[in-house]
């Protein structure tokens, strides 16, 4: 074993009691002190967006952790919305959201005069100290053997996930079975947009290699796309490499979809126009980016 990753989320016992978990933020401490010592790659999952918390109770949390060394820090915000009661087919706005944007900003800048260095978007390291290795091999489309439950797997062309629960999890071994519950075969243009999708979400993406080890000009098959999304800012591209902007923070899980194959983008983004009213999302996501501007196939070296 070289890594560990606690879920801890927070060090307010109060929002922790919120959400049902009543250990005690001082045996907590004491535990990751102890896997520090002994492992040394150690991350902790830290979450806000609680109902109740305070502007500085991430930060707070955050301080708390790399006063105890702790070299690997992830941070997710809580999402409200998808348990909300919806009306219409639309759900609520997250009135939090842009509370939300500034929390995360103010907690990256503040990690980034630490010392923690983003090596996805919200996953933060001492690249020193700890790596996230597991996780880059998977943005690769390289083979990733997961036996946890809940875990996800991939060997060529083929995701797999196990059993999401610890009791089916522990029927299916019991039974004598593989864990897995779901198998996804990828074509050829899935396991692109795989890697593609999956790198300008967390990191950045390198086209021209991308291209090269796919066989397909990316660019040329995205390029209406491409173009429009620098051209208003939610996209940059330095050294080869391309990235979402800060700007592209509120859209950053609906931007990266819209290079996934047109069959699944036109299904996911077919939105009724009172679902854009309560849940709006800019113009190139409905329009500019539901069609490729050129076939996969005709597009390939």
């Amino acid at each position: 074993m070289n890594r560990l990753s606690y879920g801890i989320q927070t060090l307010n016992e109060a929002l922790l009691s919120g959400m049902n978990r009543h250990y005690k933020v001082g045996d907590a401490l004491v535990e990751l002190e102890h896997a520090i010592r002994k492992i040394g790659n150690v991350n902790v999952d830290t979450m806000y967006g609680f109902s109740g918390e305070s502007p500085h109770d991430l930060l707070d949390t955050l301080s708390q952790f790399h006063s105890i060394g702790v070299p690997s820090l992830s941070i997710y915000s809580m999402d409200k919305q998808r348990s909300a009661p919806k009306a219409d087919g639309c759900p609520l706005d997250d009135a939090e959201h842009a509370d939300k944007i500034a929390l995360f900003s103010a907690a990256k800048r503040w990690l980034a005069s630490k010392g923690y260095t983003p090596v996805l978007q919200n996953i933060f390291v001492q690249l020193e100290r700890a790596s996230y290795r597991h996780q880059l091999r998977r943005w690769d489309n390289l083979p990733l053997i997961s036996l946890g439950m809940g875990s996800q797997g991939y060997t060529p062309r083929i995701q797999y996930y196990n059993a999401p629960s610890l009791k089916s999890y522990l029927q299916l071994i019991e039974k004598g079975l593989p864990s897995i519950i779901n198998v996804d075969y990828l074509t050829e243009e899935l396991e692109l947009a795989r890697e593609l999708t999956s790198k300008l979400r967390f990191t950045a993406v390198h086209l021209e290699s991308l291209s090269k080890k796919y066989g397909v000009d990316v660019y040329a098959t995205f390029q209406h796309l491409l173009d429009a999304l620098h051209d208003l800012e939610f996209l940059r591209t330095e050294n080869g490499y391309t990235a979402m902007t800060e700007k592209a923070a509120y859209y950053n899980n609906i931007i990266p979809i819209l290079f996934s194959p047109d069959s699944f983008k036109e299904q996911l983004l077919g939105l009724p126009p009172d679902y854009l009213s309560a849940f709006p999302v800019p113009l190139v996501v409905t329009t500019v980016g539901r069609t490729q501007s050129l076939d996969f196939r005709a597009t390939e070296f």
